[in-house]
C-alpha cells in the first residue's frame, strides 16, 4: 500500500475508532447510542437516561419535556442534584444497550452513577415530576452513625445495614452507595455510614468494612469484590427473613431477589393469623424452614383475611379466604409463574414440596373449568373458551380469533361485555372470524399467567402462531376497526401469496412485477396497531425487543407505504 495512503487509512481508523464514541448535545441533553453508552456512563456521573422510541407515543411526548428537567435541575438547590447530566438513547441506534439493560418499555427513565444503575424513574411524565423525583433520589441514602447510642439504636433493628468508610473515593464505597440508593427505599432498608476511624474500632468495625446487622442472628461481614452487583447481592441476601410475610406492596421485591439469583423458588403459604391453627401451622412451618436453610427457596406466607384482589392468594393463585388455610410452590424464575399445588397442609407435604421445587420434579397444574357442551359453547353470541380446548380454538389456522381476558368481578369487563356481544353479533355469519371471551378466574392459560389487568383483547390471526394486542381506546367502535382492518389487510396478504404459489415461474415473475406495483395504503395509526406484544409481568404490555435490523423495519413500515408481497411466506410484516 503508498505508505501516504497508509497514513491516511491510519488517520481514518483512529478517528472511528475514538470519536464514534463522543457525545452530541441537543439542548444540553447528550445523544448517546451502542457505541458511546457505556463511556457516558462512565465519564458523566450522575448520569440521566431517557429510552425511548420514535414510534412510542408517550415517548414522543416526554422527548419533548426532558430537556426542560435540565433546566429545573440548574434552578434546584438540593443537595448534589447540579452535578445531574442528562442523556438520551433512540433505541434504534442503541438496540444492544436496550436488551442489555432489560428495558423493554417505553419510554423509560434511568439513573446510573459511576457506571452502576441506581434505579428507573417511577414518577409522572412531566419535567416537574421527574426532577422532584431526582431531587429525593440525589439525597444522601445514609443513617451517619457518630455515637454509640446512635449505633445500638439502629443495629438493634430487625434488618441493617452499615459501613466504616475514612474515604469516600473507593470503589467499594461507590458500591456500597449504589447500592443503599437501590435498596433503600425499594426495600425500606436502612444503611448506616461511619467515617470516624476511632469511633468505628470502638465498635469493632474496620476500614471499608459492610455488615448486615440482624436482630435474630449474629452480623455478617462482607468479604467480596468491590463490584456493586457483589456488595448488593450480598445486601439482598442477607436480608431475607427466614419466613416472609408479603404484602401487597412485596411484589417488586420478590422480583429482585429473583433477578439477583438470591431465590429460584417460592413456598407461600395462606393462613389466617387470628385462627387457632395459627400458631401450630407456623411452628411447623418454620421447622421444615430450617431444615432448608442454605436452599434459594423463599418461604413466605400471607394473611389470607386480607381485603383486596392485589392479594397473592387470588392474584397469583385464584384461591379465596375458605379455602385457607393453603400452600403453593412457585417456579418463580420462570416468567409464566407456574404452581404446584402440593396436598394437605402437613410438614411431610411441605417438606416434599420444598425438596420438589429444588429438583424442579414437580409438574405445574393449570386450572381450567370444564369444557362447554356444544349447546352451551356460545354465550350471547360469544364462544366461551376454557384452559382446556384454548390451544385448539386460538390455534385453528383457518380463523381469525379474537378473545376478550376478563374475570367477573371486573367493573370494566362489565360494561364492555354488551359491546363484544353486539361484536360477536356483526360477525355471527362470518365463517372466518370468531369473538370469543375466557373467564381468567376459573382459568388459566400458562402463555398469558402473568396477566392480571383487566380486560385484556388479542387478536389471534389465522395463517399465524402468534398474536396482535390490541391497544386502543376499549370502545365497540375502536374494537371493530380492529378486526376489520387487520383480519382484512391479512386475508388479502394470504391470498396472494397462495395464488402465487400456484403460478409457474413465468406468470408467477409477471405477477409479482404487478404486485410490487401495487400499494395498499394505512394510515400510521394503524399500522402502530400492528406491533405485537409480550405480556410480562404484573399484566403490563411491554413491546418486544427487537433486532436493529427489525427497528428499521418496524419505522419504515411507518414512513411509507405496506407492500403486500415482499416477504417470505411464514414471515409477517407486522409480527416484529
Amino acid at each position: 500500500m503508498d505508505r501516504k495512503l497508509y497514513i491516511l487509512f491510519t488517520i481514518a481508523l483512529h478517528f472511528v475508532n475514538t470519536y464514534g464514541t463522543e457525545f452530541k448535545e441537543d439542548d444540553g441533553v447528550l445523544i448517546l447510542n451502542d457505541k458511546n453508552f457505556d463511556k457516558a456512563i462512565q465519564e458523566h456521573h450522575p448520569l440521566l437516561v431517557l429510552f425511548y422510541a420514535k414510534w412510542c407515543r408517550d415517548s414522543k411526548d416526554i422527548k419533548e419535556v426532558f430537556p426542560n428537567v435540565g433546566r429545573k435541575i440548574r434552578d434546584s438547590n438540593a443537595t448534589g442534584i447540579q452535578d445531574v447530566k442528562l442523556a438520551m438513547l433512540d433505541v434504534g441506534d442503541g438496540i444492544l444497550q436496550t436488551r442489555k439493560r432489560g428495558i423493554v418499555r417505553f419510554p423509560s427513565i434511568q439513573l446510573f452513577k459511576d457506571g452502576n444503575w441506581i434505579d428507573g424513574a417511577t414518577a409522572g411524565r412531566q419535567s416537574a415530576d421527574i426532577t422532584a423525583w431526582l431531587e429525593k433520589k440525589m439525597e444522601s441514602p445514609f443513617v451517619y452513625l457518630d455515637t454509640k447510642e446512635d449505633f445500638d439504636a439502629f443495629t438493634d433493628k430487625f434488618r441493617t445495614v452499615v459501613g466504616a468508610f475514612y474515604h469516600e473515593n473507593s470503589a467499594r464505597y461507590r458500591s456500597y452507595e449504589a447500592t443503599a440508593h437501590t435498596f433503600k427505599d425499594e426495600l425500606n432498608m436502612e444503611f448506616g455510614l461511619i467515617t470516624n476511624q476511632g469511633f468505628a474500632a470502638d465498635v469493632g468495625m474496620m476500614d471499608s468494612e459492610i455488615s448486615v446487622f440482624r436482630k435474630d442472628l449474629d452480623k455478617v461481614v462482607y468479604e467480596g469484590a468491590p463490584t456493586f452487583d457483589d456488595v448488593s447481592t450480598f445486601v439482598l441476601k442477607n436480608w431475607v427473613p427466614d419466613i416472609f410475610e408479603y404484602t401487597n406492596r412485596d411484589s417488586e421485591k420478590i422480583g429482585l431477589l429473583q433477578e439477583k439469583g438470591v431465590v429460584k423458588n417460592l413456598v407461600m403459604m395462606f393462613i389466617d393469623k387470628d385462627a387457632d391453627y395459627f400458631d401450630e401451622k407456623m411452628k411447623m412451618y418454620s421447622e421444615v424452614r430450617q431444615e432448608f436453610a442454605s436452599s434459594d427457596t423463599l418461604f413466605a406466607f400471607e394473611d389470607c383475611k386480607r381485603n383486596g384482589r392485589n392479594t397473592f392468594l387470588q392474584r397469583h393463585c385464584n384461591l379465596v379466604q375458605t379455602d385457607c388455610p393453603a400452600i403453593r410452590g412457585i417456579y418463580i424464575q420462570d416468567l409464566d409463574f407456574p404452581k404446584v399445588k402440593p396436598d394437605p397442609l402437613t410438614k411431610a407435604n411441605v417438606r416434599n414440596l420444598v425438596n420438589g421445587l429444588n429438583t424442579k420434579t414437580l409438574e405445574p397444574y393449570w386450572r381450567s373449568a370444564n369444557v362447554p357442551q356444544k349447546k352451551d359453547e356460545l354465550d350471547n353470541g360469544v364462544r366461551v373458551l376454557v384452559s382446556l380446548n384454548f390451544d385448539d380454538v386460538v390455534g385453528d389456522q383457518e380463523k381469525h380469533v379474537f378473545v376478550m381476558f376478563y374475570t367477573p368481578w371486573c367493573a370494566q369487563c362489565k360494561k364492555l361485555m354488551p359491546d363484544w356481544e353486539k361484536l360477536a353479533e356483526d360477525y355471527k355469519d362470518n365463517e372466518d372470524i370468531i369473538i370469543a371471551k375466557i373467564d381468567m378466574i376459573d382459568n388459566e392459560v400458562k402463555e398469558f399467567a402473568t396477566l392480571y389487568s383487566w380486560p385484556v383483547f388479542k387478536l389471534f390471526p389465522k395463517y399465524k402462531d402468534t398474536f396482535v394486542n390490541f391497544k386502543e381506546n376499549k370502545t365497540y367502535e375502536e374494537l371493530k376497526s380492529f378486526i376489520n382492518i387487520y383480519a382484512l389487510f391479512d386475508d388479502t396478504n394470504e391470498v396472494l401469496k397462495r395464488s402465487l404459489d400456484e403460478m409457474n415461474d413465468e406468470d408467477r415473475d409477471i405477477t409479482e412485477k404487478i404486485i410490487l406495483g401495487m400499494k395498499v395504503e394505512l394510515p400510521k395509526e394503524e399500522v402502530e396497531r400492528f406491533a405485537p406484544a409480550e405480556e410480562l409481568g404484573e399484566g403490563r404490555p411491554r413491546q418486544k425487543v427487537l433486532t436493529k435490523e427489525e427497528w428499521e423495519e418496524f419505522d419504515r413500515l411507518q414512513d411509507e407505504v405496506m407492500e403486500p408481497h415482499t416477504h417470505d411466506d411464514d414471515e409477517d410484516p407486522h409480527e416484529h
